[in-house]
């Protein structure tokens, strides 16, 4: 472990130093996340000197005694006590030197630093797991399982698979495919299709395939359930841009029709809250940050006509207005957020055709000509190896390959990702970490005491709040679920 991090002076020493801290703990966390024991929780246990401060040592248990006692179904993350503690010593070198090096500002390190505390928010409800219905899982998976052979059955192939046939099946139908492997190595059906197609075999497709996903969460949820609750992997910032990603199981893809297999415990009920239009708001904060020093009125005075569309009307209406009959709010959205994320005209014209593709993106040239200027300078800062960095400072990674393209994506996605941790750090300050139940992409899941719910409500429109600057706020739209997850 590096030793003398008060040669980088002061504050940049002590934000180093809190980095430490936190990210030692937030490791321990994810660790305690997984056992599903509370006998082990309260054993104690020996301590590894993972740092130089003894503080922080003290805080990370030895996994002989995390692991006493786990439910076998879950994998433990590491072989070996003594790989775990390289691992985690890792984990803080590498953080350390990305605040040396492209980190080397206090504002960025401190960015880091508060993304790190974010996560620890949630190591409560990693180690108290999601109770879980059980009856409404059992009936959940031999339902979906009959849905998937009958679809089966009528099409000669299981196309919830993930291999080389489903691919075939879906390039035969003119939509573009491939098979590749995800973040943990698993083939994934790669396919380009709009979801607003009117292509019936197509529309059957997405239909079977968020099937095969409900069904693979279900599946993992009944196989690792322990006690009733089932002990998901949680990772606050795991994807390039930060967002959070969740696995073993997936407890998101259960969220549009399953939901009502997790609940609150008895006497509780489950709040969400959304961030109202986050990409529109957040990329209307970013545009005047890549204004020229001089000379470049006309872009400000666009980036302000545009930050009035956003908070006073809807933009995916004027666009969907401006691009003709046949493209709807739906539409104009989905290909605003792709042109804005990257994908070139020739992908999105496959997905909706080509002439509306073209419309579109002459609505959006019309419409609001700051944005092609945005998008080119946000590329082109990324092309000339200048760090890319969040509303609130955080530094990105440079897009790999020459993509830069990619550089939009993240910069945006970025920015959004940290005001959705100012929503987080908010609602855990007005109702406690406690209170945190489940993120979902923009969404926050609280569980709250049922005779609290008027004023949990109250709060989370307080916690959505967020002033962006320039008169650019990001509203969430608070609402009381019940005990499930499940929206009425």
């Amino acid at each position: 472990m590096p030793e003398n991090d008060n040669a980088l002076g002061s504050p940049m020493a002590r934000v180093l130093h809190s980095v430490r801290e936190t990210l030692v703990l937030s490791t321990a966390a994810g660790v305690l996340a997984r056992n599903p024991s509370a006998e082990a929780l309260a054993s104690g246990g020996t301590t590894y000197a993972t740092s130089t401060t003894p503080d922080t040592a003290r805080n990370v248990l030895d996994l002989n005694v995390i692991w006493r006692g786990r439910n076998p179904a879950i994998p433990a993350p590491w072989e070996t006590t003594e790989r775990t503690t390289k691992s985690i010593a890792a984990g803080v070198d590498k953080l350390l030197s990305q605040a040396r090096g492209q980190n080397a500002d206090a504002r960025s390190a401190q960015a880091a630093l508060t993304v790190a505390e974010e996560d620890v928010l949630w190591r409560g409800r990693r180690s108290k797991g999601w109770l879980v219905n059980r009856n409404s899982a059992l009936e959940a998976r031999q339902e979906l399982r009959g849905l998937l052979e009958g679809a089966t059955q009528e099409i000669g192939l299981d196309l919830s698979r993930h291999n080389n046939a489903t691919v075939r099946w879906l390039r035969e139908r003119g939509a573009a495919s491939d098979l590749k492997l995800d973040w943990s190595g698993a083939p994934k059906v790669a396919v380009d299709i709009d979801r607003s197609t009117e292509d019936p075999q197509l529309q059957r497709y997405l239909q079977i395939r968020e099937w095969g996903s409900e069904l693979t969460a279900v599946n993992t949820i009944a196989k690792s359930m322990a006690g009733g609750r089932v002990f998901a992997t949680l990772d606050i910032n795991r994807a390039v841009t930060g967002r959070a990603l969740m696995s073993r199981p997936n407890l998101n893809a259960l969220k549009k029709s399953r939901g009502e297999l997790l609940i609150a415990e008895p006497g509780n009920v489950l709040i969400s809250t959304d961030m109202k239009n986050a990409e529109l708001r957040v990329l209307a904060a970013l545009l005047p940050l890549y204004a020229r020093p001089h000379g470049d009125s006309d872009y400000l005075a666009s980036a302000e006509a545009f930050a009035q569309a956003v908070m006073e009307t809807d933009p995916y209406v004027h666009i969907a207005d401006h691009a003709g009959s046949d493209v709807d709010r739906k539409v104009a959205k989905m290909a605003f957020l792709a042109r804005t994320y990257g994908q070139g005209a020739p992908a999105l014209g496959g997905q909706i055709g080509s002439a509306r593709a073209s419309r579109i993106g002459q609505a959006i040239r019309t419409l609001y000509p700051v944005l092609p200027k945005f998008f080119d300078r946000v590329m082109a800062r990324a092309r000339s190896g200048a760090p890319l960095t969040t509303l609130w400072g955080r530094r990105l990674p440079a897009p790999d390959d020459g993509k830069y393209y990619k550089a939009v994506n993240y910069v945006v996605q970025g920015s959004a990702r940290d005001a959705f941790g100012v929503a987080m750090r908010n609602t855990s300050q007005a109702l406690g970490s406690e209170s945190l139940w489940l993120p979902a992409h923009d969404e926050i899941i609280v569980e709250v005491p049922a005779a609290s719910g008027a004023d949990a409500l109250g709060a989370m429109h307080l916690a959505f709040d967020i002033d962006l600057g320039r008169g650019v706020r990001v509203l969430g739209e608070p609402e009381l679920l019940g005990r499930s997850w499940s929206k009425q």
